[in-house]
C-alpha cells in the first residue's frame, strides 16, 4: 500500500533513495517503460509484477504471439488490447485493494510534498473511502495556495508604487492602486480586487492566527474571509479572543453554520456595541441588480428589517388583489409579486415621480437628459422582417419580440444599429447640442466603463480624454467613458492609456503590464447571405451554377 515519503513534506529537492527499476518494472521491462505510481510512494514490499504495462505491444505483427509475452510464457490474446501484459491464466488477477488505507491524510502539511505525492497517486486505483481522502488533501492544498497569495497581494500593497500614493494628492489610495493592478492581471472586478487586498492585509497583520491556519489547511479561504469579516467591528483585544475560540472549531462546521457561530461571538463579546452596530449597518443598505441568462434578471436588496417586512406585505397584497381582480389568472403568487415590483417601479418612471404621483420625488437625470435605457434593435428585426435578438443595455441579449415591444413604447431609448457590421445607425431621437450628442455618441459606442477589468455601463461614467484637454480634443477618438477609480488612476498618471482609433484603447499599468480593450459590436451581426426570415431546410436545393436562359 502507498506511503507518502516522509522527506516530500521536508523540502523542495529533496528525493528518496533511487528505486530498483528491475524489481519493480517487472522481467522485460526497461526503466523508462515504467508508467505506474511514483515508486517513491510505493510500499517496497507491495507486489506490482501481476499488473505491468511496458507500452508496446506484446505480440507481434504476425499474431503469432511469440513477442514479449511469449517469451514471458503469457497466453496473450487480442481482447487484452495492445501494450497490456494479461497475467498467466494460472495466476489470480491483480489486487486492486485500497492503496493508501494505512496512511493517514489528515496528518500530511499541505504543500509541494503534499501536492506531488497527490498528483502521483493513480487515481483509479483508489477505493471510494480514499478517493474523498484525496479530494480532501487537495483542499488543504487550496488553502495553502490561498494563504501563499494572500502574502504576495499584501507584499505587493506594500511596494513603494503603491504604498506612497495618497488620496489628497494623488486621487487615489494604495489599497485601490494595488486593485486595479490585480483586477487588470487576473480579470477580476474592481470590487473584488479590492476586496482580496483588504482581506490580504488583515491576514497579514492582525488576523496572523488566522493565516497560520490558512496556510495549514486546518481552514479554507472561504472561513478565513468570514474570520476577518466578523472581528474586523471588535477592538484588537475582543478580536483576538473571539479569533481563537472560533479558530477551536472553525472546521466542524459548515460555512453557513460558521457564519452564524460568527455573529454570535462577536454580538457576545460586544453587547453594549451591538445596539450601535445595528445604527451603522443601517448605512450599507442597497440594492443590487445584475443579468441573467435567457433575457432575465436578478435583484438582491439589503433593507432595515422593518422595510423588507413592509416590501414583503405590500407586494403580497399586490398579488393577492390580482388574483381577486382576475380569478382565472394563471400566474403564480410568486409571478405576480414579480409583476407587481416591475409594475411599481414602471409607474415611477413613466410618471417621473417616485411613488408615481407628483408629490413625491422627482427622478433624477444622466448626462442633463431623462432617464433611460437604451434597446439596440437590428433594424431589419425593427420591422418585423427577421427575429435577430436585440439587446438591452447592460443586461444582455433580448428575443426580437420583447425589443420591437419595448422599443415601440415610447419609453425606452431605441437605437438603431446596422445588421451588417453592428455600428449605430442612430441614436432614437435628434439632439442639436453639440457637447451633449457627443456624449450620448460616446455612450452608444462604448457602451461600458474603458477600464481593464470593468463593465459598469457608460451612463454612470465620467466621459474623459484619453489625450487630457487641451492638449488633446474633444472629439470622439479622444473620448471614452471611464469609472471613477480608473478616471483617477488615469489622471494622477498612474495608469497611461491611449486610444489608437476610436473605440480602441490601450492601458500601461504602473508596473509596466500593457492591456487592450477593443469594442464590441454594438449591435448583432447579420450573415446577409442566409435568409433570416426561415430556418435552412435540408431539402431546399442548391442555386443552380446555370441558370436560364442558356
Amino acid at each position: 500500500m502507498f506511503e507518502i515519503n516522509p522527506r516530500l513534506g521536508a523540502g523542495i529537492g529533496e528525493v528518496g533513495p533511487e528505486p530498483d527499476w528491475s524489481q519493480a518494472a517487472g522481467p522485460g521491462c526497461a526503466p523508462e517503460d515504467w508508467n505506474g505510481p511514483d515508486l517513491d510512494l510505493v510500499d517496497p514490499g507491495a507486489d506490482w509484477s501481476r499488473a505491468v504495462d511496458c507500452g508496446e505491444d506484446p505480440a507481434p505483427a504476425d499474431g503469432s504471439g511469440a513477442g514479449a509475452a511469449g517469451a514471458l510464457g503469457w497466453d496473450w490474446s487480442p481482447e487484452h488490447g495492445p501494450g497490456v501484459f494479461p497475467p498467466p491464466w494460472d495466476e489470480p488477477a491483480p489486487d486492486l485493494t485500497p492503496l493508501v488505507a494505512e496512511w493517514s491524510w489528515a496528518d500530511a502539511p499541505p504543500g509541494a510534498g503534499l501536492a506531488a505525492a497527490l498528483d502521483e497517486l493513480p487515481a483509479v486505483l483508489l477505493d471510494d473511502y480514499d478517493l474523498v481522502e484525496a479530494i480532501a488533501g487537495w483542499e488543504r492544498i487550496a488553502a495553502w495556495a490561498a494563504a501563499r497569495q494572500a502574502s504576495a497581494v499584501a507584499e505587493l500593497s506594500h511596494r513603494p508604487v503603491f504604498a506612497g500614493l495618497r488620496v489628497t494628492t494623488d486621487g487615489i489610495d494604495p489599497v485601490r492602486a494595488t486593485a486595479l493592478e490585480i483586477a487588470a492581471r487576473l480579470r477580476v472586478s474592481h470590487q473584488e480586487a479590492t476586496y482580496r487586498v483588504v482581506v490580504a492585509q488583515e491576514l497579514t497583520t492582525e488576523r496572523q492566527a488566522t493565516l497560520a491556519a490558512l496556510g495549514t489547511g486546518r481552514i479554507d479561504l472561504r472561513r478565513a474571509r468570514t474570520i476577518v469579516d466578523g472581528v474586523q467591528i471588535l477592538d484588537t483585544e475582543r478580536a483576538a479572543a473571539v479569533e481563537a475560540r472560533l479558530l477551536a472549531t472553525a472546521a466542524e462546521q459548515t460555512p453557513p453554520a460558521f457564519r452564524r457561530r460568527v455573529e454570535q461571538q462577536v454580538a457576545a463579546a460586544d453587547p453594549a456595541g451591538f445596539e450601535q452596530r445595528h445604527h451603522r449597518a443601517m448605512t450599507d443598505r442597497q440594492v443590487r441588480c445584475r443579468p441573467e441568462a435567457d433575457a432575465m434578471g436578478s435583484m438582491w436588496a439589503l433593507l432595515p428589517a422593518a422595510g423588507t417586512a413592509l416590501v414583503n406585505t405590500v407586494l403580497d397584497a399586490a398579488a393577492d388583489a390580482m388574483k381577486i381582480g382576475h380569478p382565472h389568472d394563471g400566474r403564480t403568487h410568486a409571478q405576480r409579486r414579480a409583476d407587481a415590483l416591475v409594475a411599481m417601479a414602471e409607474l415611477a418612471w413613466q410618471t417621473g415621480h417616485l411613488g408615481g404621483a407628483r408629490c413625491g420625488p422627482r427622478l433624477a437625470r444622466r448626462q442633463r437628459r431623462r432617464l433611460e435605457i437604451g434597446v439596440l434593435v437590428p433594424y431589419p428585426a425593427l420591422l418585423g422582417l427577421t427575429d435577430q435578438p436585440g439587446e438591452l443595455a447592460g443586461f444582455g441579449p433580448i428575443p426580437a419580440s420583447v425589443a420591437r415591444r419595448i422599443a415601440a413604447s415610447g419609453v425606452w431609448r431605441r437605437i438603431l444599429t446596422d445588421p451588417t457590421n453592428g455600428r449605430v445607425l442612430d441614436y432614437g431621437k435628434t439632439r442639436y447640442r453639440p457637447p451633449k450628442d457627443l456624449a450620448e455618441h460616446i455612450i452608444a459606442r462604448d457602451r461600458t466603463c474603458r477600464g481593464v477589468a470593468c463593465n459598469r455601463r457608460a451612463e454612470t461614467c465620467d466621459i474623459d480624454h484619453t489625450i487630457n484637454y487641451p492638449d488633446g480634443p474633444t472629439a470622439d477618438w479622444n473620448l471614452g467613458p471611464f469609472c471613477r477609480p480608473e478616471h483617477n488612476g488615469k489622471t494622477c498618471r498612474l495608469w497611461q492609456v491611449s486610444q489608437p482609433r476610436p473605440g480602441h484603447f490601450r492601458w500601461r499599468s504602473p508596473t509596466g503590464h500593457t492591456y487592450t480593450k477593443d469594442p464590441d459590436p454594438v449591435g448583432p451581426i447579420i450573415d446577409d447571405t442566409v435568409d433570416q426570415s426561415r430556418p435552412a431546410s435540408p431539402t431546399d436545393e442548391p442555386d443552380d451554377p446555370d441558370p436560364p436562359p442558356f
